[in-house]
């Protein structure tokens, strides 16, 4: 049987609902996240997305006292009533916790509270061999040269794991940022 592009994710995904509040251009508005890791997000929420739109997210875990603050791409959408986004994170601001720190600590708490989790918060059973990966740490340069760097790199993922509209999306964003980049105009084929 051949692995499906969900099963060859290079960072497991941690289920769990947590409040979001995210920022595009046109304002804020609540969602929540049925499932989060160190690169993204799954959302549900009843506005419309759109593939490629930027956003800024605030992820409020009730079992963590920070919140995460991050940027993102939407990579993918799933319309219905509620609609449903996968959200790329693009960066952190340098004095929060990057997303890879927030998701860890936010395994750590829910699993300390096993025995009175919601039912709505998937655990793994004790006896099960957990399957952890670490993020890097964030980057602290923030400069159009360096996300350019990260969002080709996260494209160049995508089309390693079969999903070339969703790399597309972020290597055109990156090339907006870096338009004379030989490497991702060689990812997009121009």
């Amino acid at each position: 049987m051949t692995p499906t592009p969900k099963e060859l994710r290079r960072f497991a995904r941690l289920p769990s609902r947590c409040r979001a509040f995210v920022r595009d251009r046109f304002g804020v508005w609540d969602a929540f996240t049925e499932d989060v890791s160190p690169r993204g997000c799954r959302i549900v929420t009843p506005r419309r997305q759109t593939i490629g739109a930027l956003v800024r997210l605030t992820v409020v875990a009730e079992q963590l006292v920070e919140p995460l603050l991050v940027s993102g791409q939407v990579v993918w959408i799933r319309e219905g009533s509620p609609a449903r986004a996968g959200i790329s994170f693009t960066g952190s601001p340098s004095d929060g916790p990057g997303a890879g720190a927030w998701v860890r600590s936010l395994e750590a708490a829910v699993a300390g509270r096993a025995s009175d989790a919601s039912p709505s918060v998937h655990l793994v059973p004790d006896s099960a061999p957990l399957d952890i990966v670490v993020a890097p740490p964030e980057p602290q340069d923030a400069s159009p040269d360096a996300l350019a760097r990260r969002l080709a790199d996260r494209g160049e993922e995508l089309i390693r794991d079969g999903q070339r509209a969703a790399a597309e999306v972020l290597l055109r964003r990156a090339l907006a940022f870096a338009p004379d980049d030989a490497r991702i105009l060689a990812l997009l084929g121009e």
